[in-house]
C-alpha cells in the first residue's frame, strides 16, 4: 500500500499547478502592458499626426511655394465664419424692412444664396483655393518689385479695422466686427441689391460713416476687444496666425495694385446713351412700338420711366464706355454699346427692371476719373490673369478630403 502524503504537503502535482498559474499572470502582466503601450503609442501618434504631420500636407504649390492644409483650413474657416456673420446680419435687416417686399425678397434671396455657400463645403473650397494661389502669386510677384508688408504695418491695418488710430486720427466709435471679405463678395452683392438705384451710374456700396466719438478709443479697449475676437475665431477653430495671414494678403494686395501702373489709352471710344426703365416685358414692348410709330422720347420717359431723375435729364447716362455699361447692366450694357446712332434697342431685363436704351452719339472721347479708375482696375484683373497663366501651379487632387465640416445656419 502506497504511502499518503502529509496532510498539507505540496505535491508536484501542486507545484506544476502553481508554476502555470504563475506563467499565465507574467503573460497577462506582459500582454497588459503590451497593450496599453500600443494604445498609449496609437494615442501619441494620432497627437504627433494631427498637429506635426496632418497640417504640412500639401494642397497646392504655386512656382515652388506651398499651400499646406493648415492654412488652406484656416482660410475655409474663415470664410465660413464671415458668411454666417453675414446672414445673422440680413436676419436681423429683415424686421427694418418689413414693410418693403421688393427689398425683404432681395434680403431673403441673399440669405439663399448665403445658405447655399455654407452647405456646399466642397464649393467654398474651390473658391478658397483660387484666392489661397492667388495671394501667393501677389506676393511673389510684389517681392520681385521689391515691396513688403511688415509685421508693424500689419498691426497697424487691424488696429485701424478695430477704430483705433495710434498716430492721433479722429476716432470713430467701432460699430462693427472687422473681418475679411472674401470672393464672391456677397457683402457688395448685398450692398448693390438693397441700394442700386437706376440713373446715370451704378450706385457705390454704402461705407461706414465715422461717427464723432466722446471718449477716446484706448489701447486698452482694443486689446480687449481684439482678444474677444480672437476668442470668437477659436470656437471655429480658426487660429490667430489664419487672420494676420490674411489681413497681410489684403496689404499685399493692395500695395501691388498701387504700384501697378498700366499703360492706358488717353481717349476711348464712347456712347451718349440715354434709357426708359419699365417694370415688365410687355410695358417694354408697349414703349418701343410707339417710339417706331413717332411718339417722342421725352413724353414717353415721364410717362413710363421709374427712374426718379428720369424726367428732367430724359433718361440720360451721360457719355458712357462700354466697360461702364457692362459693369452697371451686364450683357444688356454690351448690347446697348452696340446699338447705332440714333437708333433705340431692348427691351433688356437687368436686376433694376426692364430697359429701352437710345444711343444718341458716339465718339473717341477723354475719359472721365470714374472711366479711368474703372479701365485701370480691368487692367489690373488682366495683369493678375496673365500672372495665374504663367505660374506653374499644381493642386493637390485628394483636397476635397481635407476640407473641414461644414457649418450649419443659425439665427440672429
Amino acid at each position: 500500500m502506497a504511502k499518503r502524503p502529509p496532510m498539507g504537503g505540496v505535491t508536484r502535482k501542486h507545484l506544476a499547478r502553481a508554476e502555470r498559474e504563475r506563467i499565465q499572470r507574467r503573460w497577462i502582466l506582459a500582454g497588459t502592458i503590451l497593450t496599453i503601450s500600443l494604445v498609449v503609442g496609437l494615442l501619441a501618434y494620432g497627437w504627433y499626426d494631427s498637429r506635426f504631420v496632418q497640417p504640412k500636407i500639401v494642397i497646392a504649390e504655386v512656382n515652388g511655394e506651398t499651400i499646406t492644409k493648415a492654412e488652406f483650413q484656416g482660410r475655409v474657416r474663415l470664410m465660413q465664419r464671415q458668411l454666417l456673420t453675414q446672414l445673422n446680419s440680413y436676419a436681423q435687416m429683415e424686421s427694418f424692412f418689413a414693410s418693403d417686399p421688393n427689398t425683404l425678397s432681395q434680403i431673403r434671396s441673399l440669405q439663399s444664396q448665403i445658405q447655399a455657400q455654407l452647405s456646399d463645403v466642397e464649393f467654398l473650397g474651390r473658391d478658397v483655393i483660387d484666392q489661397v494661389i492667388l495671394d501667393k502669386l501677389i506676393i511673389q510677384e510684389a517681392m520681385n518689385r521689391g515691396i513688403e508688408v511688415s509685421q508693424a504695418e500689419v498691426q497697424r491695418r487691424i488696429e485701424e479695422d478695430f477704430g483705433l488710430y495710434v498716430d492721433g486720427t479722429p476716432t470713430p466709435l467701432p460699430t462693427f466686427t472687422p473681418f475679411p471679405t472674401f470672393t464672391p463678395d456677397v457683402t457688395a452683392t448685398a450692398a448693390a441689391a438693397l441700394t442700386a438705384t437706376p440713373g446715370a451710374s451704378p450706385t457705390a456700396a454704402p461705407t461706414r460713416t465715422p461717427r464723432p466719438s466722446p471718449t477716446a478709443y484706448t489701447v486698452d479697449a482694443f486689446e480687449r476687444e481684439y482678444k474677444e475676437f480672437m476668442d470668437s475665431l477659436s470656437d471655429f477653430r480658426i487660429r490667430e496666425e489664419d487672420y494676420l495671414a490674411f489681413v497681410e494678403a489684403q496689404l499685399y494686395r493692395e500695395k501691388l495694385q498701387e504700384a501697378y501702373e498700366p499703360e492706358l489709352p488717353s481717349e476711348q471710344e464712347q456712347v451718349l446713351i440715354k434709357q426708359i426703365i419699365v417694370p415688365d416685358l410687355e410695358t417694354g414692348e408697349e414703349v418701343l412700338e410707339r417710339l417706331e410709330a413717332g411718339e417722342d422720347w421725352a413724353d414717353l420717359v415721364i410717362e413710363f420711366s421709374q427712374d426718379p431723375s428720369a424726367g428732367s435729364e430724359e433718361g440720360s447716362l451721360g457719355w458712357r464706355t462700354l466697360g461702364e455699361l457692362l459693369t452697371a447692366y451686364g450683357q444688356a450694357g454690351v448690347a446697348a454699346f452696340g446699338t447705332a446712332e440714333g437708333e433705340v434697342s431692348g427691351p433688356f431685363q437687368t436686376e433694376f427692371g426692364w430697359h429701352l436704351f437710345q444711343v444718341e452719339e458716339r465718339a473717341e472721347r477723354p475719359l472721365s476719373d470714374e472711366a479711368r479708375s474703372l479701365v485701370e482696375e480691368q487692367a489690373y484683373s488682366n495683369f493678375l490673369n496673365t500672372l495665374r497663366q504663367e505660374a506653374e501651379i499644381t493642386i493637390n487632387e485628394e483636397w476635397v478630403d481635407h476640407l473641414p465640416q461644414p457649418v450649419a445656419a443659425t439665427g440672429p
